[in-house]
């Protein structure tokens, strides 16, 4: 009895540390709070652009007071020829009050002439959210100078103050 009582602590002990926090969140003033069960500046939207030559993905404008804040990014190029490149071979950020961030994914295999059918790029680490400037759609622009790529920009992103 001792032992199943012991056991049965040790499950409610491991079981009460690993559950996950809950935070209230607001969306916007006035909205009503909502309760979960994860990060209180989890992304509520996810966008992307691909095709051919430079891409420029634009958020919507998050309204008055507002700021959109990146968090999870991802940037891809695929050759679709030889491709070759000129500078600049990074994705820039507009819409970002100071000086704008510059990302440089694509660059592990162009300029240097890559394969048909590689892959370049990969998803971005971002240790807390890029904030956009208050009531502004910021944007990210892909490189221009590379020919014969395809490129992908995506992120997800929340709106909060």
């Amino acid at each position: 009895m001792k032992r199943i009582l012991v056991v049965s602590i040790a499950l409610l002990a491991i079981t009460a540390f690993w559950a996950p926090t809950v935070q209230a969140q607001q969306q916007a003033a006035g909205a009503a709070v909502t309760q979960t069960g994860a990060r209180g500046d989890a992304a509520t939207r996810c966008d992307a652009v691909n095709g051919s030559g430079q891409q420029t993905l634009t958020f919507q404008n998050p309204g008055a007071g507002l700021s959109v804040y990146i968090d999870t990014l991802a940037i891809y190029g695929m050759a679709t020829g030889v491709p070759t490149a000129a500078t600049p071979t990074v994705t820039t950020m507009t819409g970002i009050a100071g000086t704008s961030p510059s990302f440089q994914p694509l660059a592990s295999v162009y300029p240097a002439a890559g394969a048909q059918g590689s892959v370049s790029g990969g998803p971005v680490p971002l240790v807390t959210p890029i904030k956009c400037s208050t009531s502004t759609a910021c944007a990210f622009v892909g490189p221009s100078a590379i020919t014969n790529m395809n490129q992908v920009i995506a992120a997800c992103s929340h709106t909060a103050p």
